[in-house]
């Protein structure tokens, strides 16, 4: 009997650590929305990363760095960025989280009567089996991207 217990609880080990090994390394969320402004006005919002703290609720301090900045999110979580691409109409940038990931995170911005279109389109790669697990099971990169457009959208329509 305990022969059968051990073996069914290996068997549920190499069930987990197969699952968890199948889990996409990349993880990717994008959303899109509609701001009642001019894109050079998006635009000066996202780069003014100084200004973060005060429109995004999820970030807590950015501190500017020779190469581009450190954000230090509510939850203590501490990610280096540096800007790759700044066009008029499209943004990207590189990141790295001492949490253990990196990625990209880029938006394009389309004119359309009177308003504009942002897309932001992020990006992470999770190297390490049990934080891929961990981002699967507490983060959503959708609900991230809708997250950081709602702030910014507030932040531009009010005009701020």
């Amino acid at each position: 009997m305990q022969f059968v217990v051990l073996f069914v609880v290996c068997l549920a080990i190499c069930a987990l650590v197969g699952f968890v090994l199948a889990l996409p390394e990349t993880r990717r969320g994008q959303a899109e929305t509609f701001i009642a402004a001019a894109p050079h006005r998006v635009i000066a919002t996202i780069k003014d990363v100084a200004a973060q703290p005060q429109w995004r609720k999820s970030v807590a301090t950015i501190t500017l760095t020779a190469d581009g900045w450190r954000e230090t999110t509510r939850g203590g979580e501490i990610i280096a960025f540096q800007w790759t691409r700044l066009d008029p109409d499209h943004l990207e940038l590189a990141f790295t989280s001492a949490a253990g990931y990196a990625g990209t995170w880029s938006a394009r911005l389309r004119n359309e009567a009177g308003s504009t279109h942002v897309l932001v389109v992020e990006e992470a790669r999770l190297p390490n089996p049990i934080t891929r697990l961990l981002a699967h099971l507490f983060f959503d990169p959708e609900a991230f991207a809708r997250n950081y457009l709602t702030d910014l959208k507030l932040r531009v329509e009010a005009g701020s």
